[in-house]
């Protein structure tokens, strides 16, 4: 990361660079605790809990963990364990409301599964 830039310039920064189209979750060397997901074409969904934060591509794979979901929208980028922080990538915030699934079982069988980052561990760091 540059110094002088906060996290979420440094990845916003970087997403506007890129090409094409991407779905992506990563993690920051310098704040480990924080997942970074970011969209722009493929679907990327957050699942939201009280303790958890879940990101998959398809509802199918939340269902099991969640069924309050944010449909993350093309150029936008979510933070986690801070609750679902989600703003585009020049940085401007962006309301986080879910919505609720109403998914069956059964899809929830044939879901991918999800990436979870539980907030927990930021609360007993």
């Amino acid at each position: 990361m540059l110094p002088g830039r906060s996290l979420a310039e440094a990845a916003g920064a970087a997403f506007r660079q890129l090409r094409g189209s991407f779905a992506v979750c990563l993690i920051s060397a310098d704040d480990p605790d924080t997942l970074i997901a970011a969209r722009n074409g493929p679907p990327l969904i957050l699942g939201l809990d009280k303790m958890n934060c879940f990101v998959a591509s398809d509802v199918p794979a939340l269902l099991e963990h969640t069924r309050s979901m944010y449909f993350l929208k093309d150029g936008e980028m979510a933070f986690f364990p801070r609750g679902a922080s989600v703003m585009d990538f020049h940085g401007n915030t962006i309301p986080c409301v879910p919505q609720e699934s109403n998914g069956s079982a059964e899809m929830a069988e044939k879901g991918d599964t999800a990436i979870s980052c539980s907030r927990r561990s930021r609360a007993a760091s």
